[in-house]
């Protein structure tokens, strides 16, 4: 798949070049139907004078000779310069009837300064044109006013447009740096704002809205700030320094390089040093067409649409460049092109930096996962709790929420990695990951704490339900054959998180009542309540392992089991208060009357410790009798109430003491 992917963008950049160069090639060089379009643009009155008559008389002088020209009304027609800076030019006609020529006026009311023949033009004699100008090559058109104004209108509309275009990509990207905080955007909108501001006064617009004519530094200083950003733009886009430190220093040393020497030519005020400057820019913009398809190629963060943006883009900033300077035939079609790719520079690279940015979250999203997921089980790891879980489910935000957490021990896993081998031990946790994950909801949680702990989040789940899953884990987990160690058991500590209580505090809860049930007795499970803020009661879940199979006993064990719970819940919610004396009374005297059921069929069924196990029993009684006076006096501690309760009744008789006899029941 990646290897199709990557075909696919050798393709799409290729095809990509070569439309570009293409384009730029009819572009520079048209053909009939190109020369066609321009004719319909410019109209048919439109001539460029260099290529008629024109003779150099001196230093800066041109003269052209007009006299094949037929004109009923030379008035209608226009001379005007197609350069973005005019200044120093001057146009003297010759006059009917006399020896001399006059200086004619700039007018100033569209897109380029024209100057309008007068009806006493003398077509015998040549116009001359003094141009104090850097470059000696700028092209200097005759046209009649209406195709003149006509062209230029389009012009201003066309320009109109793309910098609205231009302006709409600076606020998008704003906006989308202000959504996601890449820092990308901001030096898009920098890059973006530089380039609208340097076609708003490369463009005449400047001159069109103002009537005021933008100086040769200026220009020349606006265009060096568009070239450098461009450079800035491509070297944070591409991420040099993250990719290769050589291609690094060497874009690097080119860019100051083209700074320094630009910064240098523009001071020195020669404006005849003008083609040496724009020589340097189109090297600029090699490097920057050099550098995108570099990494386009090598790296797959590149977008096509910024390898697309970027072709686009130099290449019609190189023909512009030529075609200022006569170096290739200007053309209204390759100022509009220029034009154009701006825009769609702008389009282009937003598009590109959002793919990019989306890359790059499936990228990170991707490394995310496999940090937060645990290799062996494929389950999520501490990591995701600590990234997500806590925030979600315990921030300030998540304060009311319910959540349920088990805790759940493998039983004896050290002897299994000990006696079968780690690689047994790893198939184990796999297998025992899978039922967890197969006995909750899709909407839990199911995270490989460490070793052969796993951690449960039910979220909107309450105590009692919680309790009830953790019971059908371990009854599923009991009832499961494992490959090569066969019988296993786990342990599972289940609490619920109270109001405003935190994740460690939960945790640390959950984790405590685990340490319960694996002290006493394993394979079973124990819920924290939490109800008070002195300690951490506990409420003892009842399990199917603790049944003997006598209908009796197991009656009397789960009602002792549910007496047990009443006082703990009772006593850390009332404490030592009458309804909990009467309690405590009954729950003993239900004791003592078990007792003597109990060993009236152990001794029927014949059970070899009868003996030692009455022996428990009444020094279990001596134990209720000593704590009863303790309770009529108010005088007994929460200690001595959870140790009797959790390690002498439940872990100490249930757990312990009466699974020794099962094998006896008849």
């Amino acid at each position: 798949m990646v290897e199709k992917t990557n075909k696919l963008r050798k393709i799409s950049g290729t095809l990509s070049l070569i439309f570009v160069i293409i384009l730029s090639l009819l572009i520079a060089f048209p053909p009939d139907f190109v020369e066609r379009v321009e004719t319909y643009l410019l109209g048919s009155s439109h001539i460029n004078l260099m290529e008629i008559s024109d003779k150099k008389t001196g230093r800066g002088w041109r003269s052209f000779d007009l006299s094949d020209m037929e004109k009923d009304d030379w008035s209608k027609n226009v001379v005007y310069v197609d350069f973005p800076n005019d200044e120093g030019i001057r146009v003297y006609q010759p006059i009917v009837g006399e020896n001399l020529h006059k200086e004619i006026r700039a007018s100033r009311n569209i897109l380029k300064t024209y100057y309008m023949l007068s009806d006493d033009f003398d077509p015998e004699r040549s116009l001359f044109i003094f141009v104090d100008n850097p470059g000696e090559d700028i092209e200097i058109n005759f046209s009649n006013y209406d195709d003149f104004s006509r062209i230029q209108n389009l012009e201003i509309i066309f320009i109109a447009v793309i910098l609205g275009f231009i302006c709409a990509f600076f606020i998008i990207n704003l906006i989308l740096y202000k959504s996601n905080g890449e820092t990308i955007y901001v030096w898009h909108a920098i890059y973006v704002a530089i380039i609208m501001v340097t076609l708003y006064y490369y463009s005449g617009m400047k001159f069109f809205l103002t009537g005021m004519r933008t100086s040769y530094t200026l220009l020349s200083l606006m265009k060096i700030l568009t070239v450098l950003f461009s450079l800035n733009f491509t070297y944070r886009y591409l991420t040099f320094g993250k990719k290769s430190e050589t291609i690094e220093k060497i874009y690097t040393f080119a860019s100051f390089f083209f700074v320094i020497i630009s910064v240098i030519m523009v001071v020195s005020m020669d404006r005849n040093i003008s083609m040496e400057l724009e020589t340097l820019f189109m090297a600029a913009y090699i490097l920057i067409i050099v550098s995108a398809l570099v990494f386009y190629y090598k790296y797959d963060h590149v977008s096509i649409y910024y390898l697309a943006g970027t072709l686009l883009l130099e290449f019609g900033a190189i023909l512009n460049g030529a075609s200022d300077f006569n170096w290739i035939k200007s053309s209204v079609i390759i100022r509009m092109f220029f034009y154009l790719s701006i825009g769609l520079e702008g389009l282009l690279f937003t598009m590109g930096i959002i793919e990019n940015a989306k890359m790059q979250k499936i990228l990170h999203q991707d490394l995310e996962d496999k940090v937060a997921t645990d290799a062996l089980t494929g389950l999520k790891n501490r990591y995701y709790c600590d990234t997500h879980i806590k925030d979600e489910f315990f921030g300030k935000d998540s304060e009311e929420k319910i959540i349920s957490m088990l805790i759940i021990d493998i039983d004896y896993f050290k002897n299994v990695n000990d006696k079968y081998g780690h690689d047994v031990g790893d198939s184990v946790l796999s297998e025992m990951s899978d039922i967890f994950a197969s006995s909750v909801r899709s909407s839990d949680i199911v995270m490989r704490w460490g070793g052969e702990e796993f951690v449960i989040l039910l979220p909107d789940v309450r105590l009692s339900d919680a309790n009830s899953i953790a019971n059908k884990i371990n009854k599923r987990v009991r009832a499961n054959v494992f490959k090569t160690v066969n019988k296993i058991t786990v342990s599972i500590g289940v609490a619920q998180k109270q109001s405003k209580e935190s994740f460690e505090s939960l945790f640390k809860r959950c984790d405590s009542a685990l340490y319960v049930a694996k002290e006493n007795g394993r394979n079973t499970v124990v819920s924290s309540r939490g109800v008070s803020d002195k300690a951490i009661p506990l409420a003892l879940e009842w399990s199917e392992s603790l049944e003997c199979g006598n209908e009796l006993i197991d009656m009397q064990h789960r009602k002792m089991h549910s007496m047990m719970n009443d006082l703990l819940e009772n006593y850390f919610e009332y404490g030592l208060d009458d309804k909990f004396e009467k309690k405590f009374n009954e729950a003993m005297n239900f004791i003592q009357e078990h007792f003597n059921d109990e060993e009236n069929l152990l001794r029927e069924w014949g059970y070899p410790k009868l003996a030692e196990h009455s022996k428990m029993h009444a020094e279990l009684l001596d134990h209720t009798v000593i704590l009863r006076k303790k309770v009529e006096k108010k005088t007994m501690s929460e200690g001595e109430l959870v140790s009797y309760v959790v390690n002498e009744v439940v872990f100490g008789h249930l757990v312990n003491e009466d699974r020794d006899f099962y094998k006896y029941v008849k």
